[in-house]
């Protein structure tokens, strides 16, 4: 079992607010955040002090996400570059991710495309991966209202061959869990493999608590699936356990615990002070 203990660590977040007119709530966007976040798997605690920087257009949507990790083979962070970037454009209810450089030779065979309703939730997202199409991946999302309840993966490119006996068909649901102050409190991810004649399924779980009483400013970070956890309750989580579930026991995977510094109200900040517009 893992156990991070990120409340060691120094965690800055740069937050800047903005408003429309006087007559709307602020709206607090991240600027930077570090790897605390979306630690990779192999991430070390030096890791954790590099950053990504956002960007934004007029109408406060995440438009740029600057900095990527440069990984060996095992997964293990080499170092940090800013010669990369994620953007998004936005269409009419429709978003395209991928990622970019100017100066380094990168991959540009996977992208990413959004599907909003009319509410603006993602209602569809679609991984394309160019050089080898059986990777490509479609996930649906439903709600309940404005809560997010449910997603489902599959691959439909991944051909099922009932003659090979190794060849399966998978399919992913999610499905997540609120307290009455809209908060996540669980997810229940279930894996889904079938060849025909027999089933696998594997189970695991995410629970989340320790929740603050302040604003989150995820939200607008929820087209990038990194953060989709983060952006989907009214306040923040400060503790997440992953369990993996068996047919007759359950084992504790992961736990990891945040701390974030606040201000006044409750709400939070940086070490540094938050920029208004």
């Amino acid at each position: 079992m893992n156990k991070n203990l990120f409340y060691l660590l120094p965690i800055f977040i740069l937050l800047f607010s903005c408003r429309n007119n006087d007559s709307e709530p602020r709206e607090t966007l991240i600027r930077e955040a570090n790897l605390t976040f979306t630690p990779p798997k192999n991430a070390s605690n030096s890791d954790l002090f590099y950053y990504y920087n956002f960007k934004y257009d007029t109408n406060n949507r995440l438009v740029e996400r600057i900095g990527a990790p440069i990984m060996d083979p095992s997964g293990k962070i080499i170092t940090f570059t800013y010669k990369i970037s994620t953007t998004i454009e936005y269409g009419n209810k429709s978003a395209s991710i991928k990622e970019s450089s100017t100066e380094l030779i990168i991959s540009k065979d996977k992208k990413e495309n959004l599907i909003f309703n009319e509410s603006n939730q993602i209602i569809e997202r679609n991984i394309i991966n160019e050089t080898f199409p059986k990777l490509n991946k479609k996930t649906k999302y439903f709600y309940n209202g404005k809560l997010l309840v449910k997603t489902e993966t599959t691959f439909p490119n991944n051909i099922f061959n009932p003659e090979r006996p190794y060849d399966y068909i998978e399919t992913i649901i999610e499905k997540f869990a609120y307290d009455p102050n809209e908060n996540l409190q669980n997810i229940i991810t279930t894996r889904l493999l079938t060849n025909g004649m027999e089933s696998t399924t594997q189970v695991y779980e995410k629970q989340f608590g320790n929740y603050d009483t302040s604003r989150n400013p995820f939200k607008k970070l929820n087209v990038l699936n990194d953060y989709l956890e983060r952006s989907l309750s009214r306040n923040n989580f400060r503790y997440m356990a992953v369990i993996y579930y068996t047919s007759n026991s359950k084992q504790l995977i992961s736990e990891t615990e945040w701390n974030f510094n606040y201000d006044s109200n409750g709400n939070i900040i940086s070490s540094n002070s938050i920029t208004l517009e």
